[in-house]
């Protein structure tokens, strides 16, 4: 069991870092994109919301399953 809780904690530690990385090169990551004209601001803000909301749900499942075991 505890090598299983370890590979949760190291799992929420990566998932976690990653959001940092997202969140300090945002306009890099979901800037405008020149090649593709049909994409406008609305698009562009409903995938920035499907990222965070898939990294907040992959952080809590991680944690969860680290407090659990």
């Amino acid at each position: 069991m505890l090598i299983i809780k370890l590979v949760f904690v190291c799992c929420s530690i990566a998932v976690f870092f990653i959001g940092l990385h997202l969140v300090r090169n945002f306009e890099r990551v979901f800037g405008a994109n020149i090649p593709a004209p049909n994409e406008n601001e609305s698009s562009r803000l409903l995938n920035k919301t499907q990222v965070i909301l898939l990294w907040v749900m992959a952080l809590k499942l991680m944690i969860t399953m680290a407090v659990i075991l």
